[in-house]
């Protein structure tokens, strides 16, 4: 009789252990995708991600990198009271073909127009507005060209906006052209962060050739799965096995790409596109090496500049009120590439 009491309490003892095992795995893995879900409505939905990046110290300014932006800002202000620009809308018919419903959405964008048959794009980064974009436009509007500034987020109501770090911006940008008849014209893209993730993905796709004449990119990231990776680790001390894993396919069902697909070194190489690459020497939220990679694999002519004493999405301010190397490099480029 005690051996089958014991036979008894040993059995219902592994049953425990199974049971705690498979509860325990169904609770980590239930925390797991709750983090990742997170992590998606904040990178992607860009909810409270305001409140994400202000805890973030290699995203955040300095007081004196503040200041010197502000200013920025301020003549970029000036500049769009003076230039007179029209907003204008078109709808998105690209994106919302390839990825859907969800996807669909007006593109919103301002055009600054000097009757020239070369118009650059301004294309802002990742949580930036078309303000910050718009500290460029007195450097092309100098020039004689026409200025498009796009909001490359999508608003999605409830608070939320969608950014997918270029993968859906691209195709915004080629509706554009489209919108505004200018397939035959000159077109160069410059852009930051994201808009510079756009811009190189845009002018290397084959499926939807646009004729972009240049492309200016400030601190781009090479793939968007290194950055996912990145930021899991830097800002949310978070690791791929399980949460990115999670992230991917929580992207994969909701807005129809895989991030392993996005390789903005291939995009570089896949196009002749003359392509100036600028990054910040002191930028540790997009490193000077990302931008380094995709330089090293672009095709066609190419340069690259490395301010050395810019941190993150400074590299044209600190030029502007430093050694001016930005702009007489750019001066440069433009001069010997955009016939």
């Amino acid at each position: 009789m005690i051996g089958d009491r014991d036979g008894k309490e040993n059995k219902l003892f592994v049953i425990f252990i199974i049971l705690a095992v498979i509860i325990g795995g169904l609770m980590l893995l239930w925390g797991q995708y709750n983090s990742a879900q997170q992590v998606f409505e904040i990178g992607f939905l860009n909810y409270r991600v305001d409140e994400q990046l202000a805890n973030d110290e290699n995203y955040i300014f300095s007081e004196g990198d503040a200041a010197k932006y502000n200013d920025m800002l301020a003549s970029a202000n000036e500049w769009k009271a003076s230039a007179g620009g029209v907003e204008k809308s078109c709808t998105g018919e690209t994106v919302t073909a390839i990825f859907g419903d969800f996807a669909a959405a007006d593109i919103s964008y301002t055009v600054y127009d000097q009757s020239s048959d070369t118009t650059v794009f301004l294309l802002h980064g990742y949580n930036e507005t078309a303000d910050d974009a718009a500290i460029f436009a007195p450097y092309w509007w100098e020039k004689g060209y026409n200025i498009i500034i796009p909001r490359l987020i999508r608003p999605m109501g409830e608070g939320v906006a969608l950014t997918t770090f270029g993968v859906y911006e691209q195709y915004d940008i080629y509706d554009i052209i489209r919108a505004e008849g200018l397939e035959q014209e000159k077109v160069v893209l410059h852009g930051r962060g994201t808009g510079a993730a756009a811009a190189l993905l845009i002018a290397g796709n084959k499926d939807y050739p646009c004729g972009i004449d240049l492309v200016v990119s400030d601190s781009v990231y090479a793939t968007l799965n290194g950055l996912k990776i990145e930021q899991l680790q830097a800002q949310f001390r978070l690791g791929e096995f399980l949460t990115g894993s999670i992230m991917t396919k929580i992207v994969n069902a909701q807005l129809g790409f895989d991030m392993s697909d996005i390789e903005i070194t291939k995009a570089a190489s896949a196009s002749e596109v003359p392509k100036f690459f600028v990054c910040g020497g002191a930028d540790n939220f997009i490193s000077k090496n990302e931008t380094y990679a995709v330089y090293t694999e672009a095709a066609g002519e190419k340069a690259l500049l490395t301010v050395d004493e810019a941190k993150n999405r400074m590299a044209y301010t600190e030029s502007y009120f430093g050694s001016k190397e930005y702009q007489s490099k750019l001066d440069e480029f433009v001069y010997n590439n955009l016939k």
